[in-house]
């Protein structure tokens, strides 16, 4: 049976006695006029009750004595003494209610989202209360799975849980500027399949030198990241927001002043769409590394983003051609009537202002520097039906400019596949042999050929040549005769 909980980053049971001195770095906690061993056990809260410094929880994994504890990280901010708080959420409670801790009951919301990370179940959900900051400076990691028909969310109540939270802003997750070191600040999901993360800010974190365990969202494999974003105190180089594993991820209404960054882990695989998300970069760690990324409705930081993978674009807006960094990256755009490919070779896109005879639009080509004879662009790939059994001659209107240097007949040409014997599926291809002599000039490009039986034959166009801003366009019409 699904569980509901609840999760404020101000719930405290009460103050413990004495004073405690927490000290930059260790994770050893002394304390003066303080009783440990009968106010606290191990798996219960503690945070610093100093304006200051008491801004996150750390939880209590050694009692020595009256006076010396452990908590289960280094403490992270400065050295000072104060009184402090308790939440003993982890043994007496089960953070199944919104309302203030009753002393009566024992029970109360939880004080730190691990808590729910520990005892979550498939189908529970979490509420996070808002208008708070979650410091954390060491990783929060959940222990079991959701499943595909139930998954496991944490999200910022939206008012079905706590009272009046609607209007309030979304909770922070702060890393309070914590810089490099492995597992630091994050929600690491590594493992943990079928979650859903909902509705947060995370925040004041500086990772300009992770590669390798970045991200705020770690290790997501068929999961749900909706409504998160990066705050105005995030910095990064090859940081990335989220960092996908496998599966299916769904990344929906997420945003950053830069864009959000996604990044596949380096020997995974998963299929990966976002729906209505600003977007800095979606890439792999290796190119052979292979990932789908579905895009829709989202925008870029800028038009030439990194993209590594198999990427298609839907109503998101045209991207230049320095988006395919590397021969794995092949980018699909459709917005509106505007259609482009993005390949390691070049770029291939409708053009519907260059057109000749009865077309209404034409294949603009415009070659990158990897083009050549060897690995070179398909520009079209058209089907024609029903074509009978004798000679035909095939037409394509072909324009270049810019050229200094034409191509050859070898580097730009159409050819005709079709059926070249009586019975069965062989087929044959025959191309053209004619070369620009002009820019700015239409000229025919024309393909002589006989099927030998009935049937359809396909009609494609080849540019195998770069040259420095040089372009050319293939007319959208076939005459055939």
């Amino acid at each position: 049976m699904a569980t509901p909980y609840f999760i404020d980053h101000d719930a405290k049971e009460g103050q413990l006695s004495g004073t405690l001195t927490f000290t930059n770095g260790s994770d050893q906690v002394t304390g003066s006029g303080t009783q440990f061993t009968t106010e606290l056990q191990v798996g219960d809260y503690i945070i610093s009750d100093d304006p200051t410094y008491g801004k996150e929880w750390y939880k209590v994994v050694e009692i020595i004595d009256d006076v010396t504890l452990r908590i289960d990280h280094a403490f992270y901010q400065e050295t000072h003494s104060s009184t402090a708080s308790y939440n003993k959420q982890s043994n007496v409670t089960d953070g199944g209610t919104s309302a203030s801790y009753d002393s009566g009951t024992g029970v109360g919301p939880f004080c730190h989202i691990q808590q729910f990370f520990d005892v979550a179940q498939a189908g529970d959900v979490g509420y996070v209360r808002r208008g708070k900051t979650y410091t954390v400076t060491k990783v929060m990691s959940p222990v079991n799975d959701g499943s595909a028909s139930s998954f496991i969310i944490l999200m910022a109540d939206d008012g079905t849980g706590w009272p009046d939270e609607t209007g309030l802003d979304k909770p922070v997750i702060s890393m309070d500027g914590k810089t490099i070191g492995d597992y630091i600040g994050q929600i690491d999901l590594c493992g943990d399949d079928y979650w859903k993360i909902d509705g947060f800010v995370f925040d004041d974190v500086d990772l300009q030198g992770i590669a390798y365990y970045n991200g705020c969202i770690y290790g997501v494999g068929n999961a749900v990241i909706e409504n998160c974003e990066y705050g105005a105190n995030v910095s990064y180089a090859y940081y990335k927001f989220i960092r996908v594993f496998n599966g299916k991820v769904e990344i929906i209404n997420c945003t950053g002043s830069n864009g959000i960054g996604v990044l596949l882990h380096y020997d995974k695989y998963a299929k990966v769409e976002l729906k209505n998300c600003h977007i800095n970069s979606l890439t792999s760690q290796y190119t052979w590394n292979p990932v789908e990324w579905n895009v829709k409705n989202c925008s870029f930081s800028s038009t030439t983003p990194e993209i590594r993978g198999k990427a298609k674009i839907l109503s998101s807006g045209m991207l230049d051609n320095s988006a395919a960094p590397d021969r794995v990256s092949d980018i699909l755009i459709e917005d509106g009537d505007s259609h482009a490919s993005i390949y390691y070779t070049g770029r291939v896109e409708k053009d519907m202002t260059n057109y000749t005879g009865s077309a209404t639009s034409s294949v603009k080509v415009a070659p990158s520097s990897n083009c050549n004879l060897y690995e070179g662009l398909t520009a079209f790939e058209w089907k024609i039906t029903n074509i009978s059994a004798a000679e035909h001659t095939v037409k394509v209107y072909v324009k270049g400019s810019g050229w200094t240097t034409f191509p050859t007949a070898d580097e730009l040409y159409i050819e005709v596949e079709y059926l070249d014997e009586a019975t069965g599926t062989h087929t044959a291809t025959a191309k053209s042999s004619e070369v620009l002599d002009a820019n700015d000039t239409w000229k025919a490009f024309t393909v002589t050929f006989t099927p030998a039986q009935d049937g359809d034959i396909y009609v494609r166009g080849y540019l195998k040549k770069y040259e420095d801003g040089a372009v050319v366009w293939f007319n959208g019409e076939v005459e055939i005769t």
